[in-house]
């Protein structure tokens, strides 16, 4: 193996990194766990649980239909092929406007903790707006290096966050047990909630899960990518499934919504300052940040890599298909991110108040992922139907009740949620449906 392909590809190691910091573990829980509570209650725990088990049906999905082809396009492709090319713009449609929600969501909040760590008490909404533009700028040049340097660092900052997480995750268990007992049955003994707000929380607990995926995309520059995009796959969901039900367990169980505001509605920050004392608990901010920079990074994998296959495949006259191929950048794409998530935040901080922003734009994308997760999986049952490649009876049936379940929830989430948040994803879909008829389609 030569030099320039160890600095340019992704090892296994670091394509689970990716995966992990695609997920952005600190922040999905810091900025989604109020949403959910409010949402199913004290079910919180369980539909994460539940949700991380329809995970793997969607795991499955990509795995058996990564040994068929390896693409950077992932879903597009996919879905494109065994389902329909409309269907396929439209599900790489949906992941190109959830990641542009995402990095809009992940920056403001990282923006207003920048702020506080400087001092900045009273910030205005424009200020906080630079500041997020600044972040999405740092981050686009570590992007535009490629991906084998990105992952490199996101080894490292990506470990550093783990450390972080399993101290608090021992303060959480040590602080559990000091619980009363009948607190820590009325999680086991709460009523049910009803089948909308159940589907509510499914969606909003894929929010908790997405990212996982990201190293998918980066697949054609990956070693080894069937064996490694497996194991990145099956070991990032398992210690994300004891990360999150655990932590919102937790939070569950010793905080409250009071907590939440006085930790500007950083739900990771008011968990921590629950089981931790001054200032100890204020390395929640680190393992915030640090979770920020992973999720903007893959975001800008995300969206460039299906920016790309979608122009191979000749979408978009093939503008995103310009890169640098010794480091594997998409530069158009990434490019592309910046400026339209830069536009999106420009235009958001003079008509709605930031957290309105940042709610709306994780349920909206929620949504958005839970179908075009919905559309992988059932490419798959497709696949594997027509080519008799069911490898697992079970896993074939794990991956086709995911992408029923998804689908039905999103559907009971987009028409039963705030206005702002149908708003987006009907404008966001509509706009997916009327662009796939604008082009040529592709087989």
């Amino acid at each position: 193996m030569s030099g320039s392909h160890t600095h340019t590809q992704l090892s296994k190691t670091a394509s689970t990194f990716l995966s992990v910091a695609g997920n952005a573990p600190s922040y999905s829980f810091a900025m989604t766990s109020a949403t959910l509570i409010a949402a199913v209650g004290h079910y919180s725990p369980w539909v994460i649980l539940f949700c991380g088990l329809v995970m793997y049906g969607i795991a499955n999905a990509y795995v058996q239909l990564t040994r068929f082809r390896n693409s950077s396009g992932a879903a597009f492709t996919w879905v494109s092929h065994f389902l329909h090319p409309r269907l396929g713009f439209i599900a790489g449609w949906c992941l190109l406007v959830a990641g542009l929600l995402f990095l809009v969501s992940v920056v403001l909040p990282a923006a207003q903790v920048i702020a506080q760590l400087v001092g900045l008490n009273e910030v205005s909404k424009l200020s906080i707006t630079l500041i997020a533009i600044g972040v999405l700028l740092v981050f686009a040049f570590l992007a535009l290096s490629g991906v084998g340097k990105m992952g490199v660092v996101q080894t490292i900052f990506t470990t550093l966050e783990a450390i972080v997480l399993v101290i608090l995750l021992i303060a959480i268990v040590a602080a559990i047990a000091q619980t009363d007992k009948a607190a820590v049955q009325k999680i086991f003994a709460s009523e049910p909630p009803t089948l909308e707000a159940i589907s509510k929380g499914i969606s909003i607990a894929v929010f908790f899960y997405w990212g996982w995926d990201v190293a998918f995309n980066a697949a054609e520059n990956t070693d080894n990518p069937e064996q490694s995009l497996k194991q990145s796959a099956y070991r990032t969901l398992f210690a994300l499934i004891l990360f999150f039900t655990c932590f919102v367990f937790g939070f569950t169980l010793l905080a409250a919504e009071a907590d939440i505001a006085n930790a500007n509605g950083n739900a990771l920050l008011a968990l921590s300052r629950k089981i931790l004392p001054s200032p100890y608990a204020e390395i929640a901010l680190l393992a915030f940040l640090l979770s920020t920079i992973g999720a903007v990074n893959s975001a800008y994998v995300q969206i460039s890599q299906t920016l790309f296959a979608k122009s191979k495949s000749g979408y978009y006259k093939g503008f995103f298909a310009r890169g640098n191929n010794s480091i594997h950048a998409p530069r158009s794409g990434i490019l592309f991110a910046l400026f339209t998530a830069s536009v999106i935040l420009l235009i958001a901080a003079v008509s709605a108040k930031i957290d309105e922003i940042i709610q709306a734009a994780i349920v909206s994308t929620s949504i958005l992922i839970a179908l075009y997760y919905s559309l992988c999986a059932l490419s798959y049952c497709r696949y594997a139907l027509s080519k008799g490649k069911i490898s697992s009876w079970g896993g074939f049936a794990l991956s086709a009740l995911a992408a029923l379940m998804l689908f039905f929830a999103a559907l009971v989430t987009l028409v039963s949620f705030n206005f702002l948040t149908t708003f987006i994803s009907v404008f966001a879909l509509g706009l997916g449906v009327l662009l796939s008829f604008g082009f040529k389609l592709k087989s």
